[in-house]
C-alpha cells in the first residue's frame, strides 16, 4: 500500500476509534489500595552479600486481584532468565530456589541440590531450571555434575531439567521482557479494550510506532501494546529491542 494512502487510513481509523474522556476514573474512590507483596517463597536462604554476584527481588502479580509475589534472584543472569520466563503466556508461576533434591555425583557421594527455578505451565508442566553463565556450563565437571542431577530427577518433582546460559538469549530479550511485567500492571482496562477494538481494523506490517498513533492514548501507548506481542495478536522479533521503528505483523485475534 503507498504510504500516503496508508497514513490516510490509519488517521481514519484514530478518528473513528477515538477514546471518550471518562472523568469518573479521577475520583479518589477510583484509587487503588496499597497491599505488601507477599515475601520470597524461596526455600534455601540466599545471602544478601556477595563479591562476585549481585542480589535482586522482583515482584509479579499473582491471580489473585491487587495480590503480588517477591522473588529473589542471585544474579543478573537470574533476574534476565526470571524475567523472560515470566513474560511467556504458558508460565502459571515461577518458584525460586525450590526445595532441594538428592542425588549422587560422578565420584559416589550423596549431594543435595536446590535448582535455581521451578517454572510451573498452565497446562501442569513442571521444568526445573538450572541458571549458570555459558563460560562455566561448558566446562566438563559442570556437564558431569548436571547428568547425575537430571539423572536423580523426579517426575513428581518436574518433569524435565533445562539449562539455561547467557548464549540462550539476547540483553534486548530480556530488556523488552522487563519492561511487560513494569508495564502490565498499570495498563487500564478502558485502554485494553481499545486496543482489542483496533489491531484487528489495521492492514499489517506495520511500525509499532504507527499502531501507538492510532490508539492516541499518549504515553500509555507503549505499554498498553507490549502484551499483545507476547500472547500472539501481534508479531515481531522479540531478541531486538521495541522500539517505535520495531516491524509488527499480524498474529491471531480471538
Amino acid at each position: 500500500m503507498h504510504s500516503t494512502a496508508r497514513h490516510k487510513t490509519i488517521m481514519e481509523i484514530k478518528e473513528q476509534t477515538k477514546p471518550k474522556t471518562d472523568q469518573s476514573t479521577a475520583s479518589p474512590a477510583n484509587y487503588a489500595v496499597f497491599v505488601p507483596a507477599a515475601p520470597s517463597r524461596a526455600t534455601r536462604k540466599i545471602s544478601k552479600r556477595s563479591k562476585v554476584s549481585g542480589r535482586a527481588f522482583l515482584t509479579k502479580q499473582t491471580a489473585k486481584q491487587g495480590k503480588s509475589q517477591t522473588i529473589a534472584v542471585e544474579s543478573l543472569l537470574e533476574l534476565k532468565v526470571l524475567s523472560i520466563l515470566l513474560a511467556k503466556p504458558v508460565t502459571m508461576d515461577v518458584l525460586e530456589q525450590p526445595p532441594a533434591i538428592r542425588y549422587t555425583d560422578p565420584s559416589g557421594c550423596n549431594r543435595s541440590h536446590t535448582f535455581d527455578f521451578l517454572w510451573m505451565h498452565t497446562d501442569g508442566t513442571r521444568i526445573a531450571v538450572v541458571v549458570k553463565p555459558a563460560s562455566k556450563a561448558a566446562k566438563p565437571e559442570f556437564q558431569a555434575e548436571l547428568k547425575a542431577i537430571r539423572a536423580a530427577l523426579r517426575k513428581d518433582f518436574a518433569h524435565r531439567l533445562i539449562l539455561v546460559t547467557d548464549a540462550d538469549f539476547t540483553r534486548d530479550e530480556a530488556l523488552n521482557a522487563q519492561r511487560l511485567l513494569m508495564f502490565c500492571p498499570h495498563i487500564q482496562p478502558e485502554h485494553a479494550v481499545r486496543l482489542d477494538a483496533v489491531l484487528p481494523t489495521l492492514i499489517y506490517p506495520l511500525s509499532l510506532g504507527e499502531i501507538i498513533d492510532v490508539l492516541n492514548i499518549g504515553a500509555a501507548g507503549f505499554g498498553t501494546l507490549l502484551p499483545a506481542l507476547y500472547d500472539g495478536r501481534l508479531v515481531a522479533d522479540p531478541s531486538a529491542e521495541f522500539t517505535h521503528a520495531t516491524r509488527i505483523d499480524r498474529g491471531g485475534f480471538a
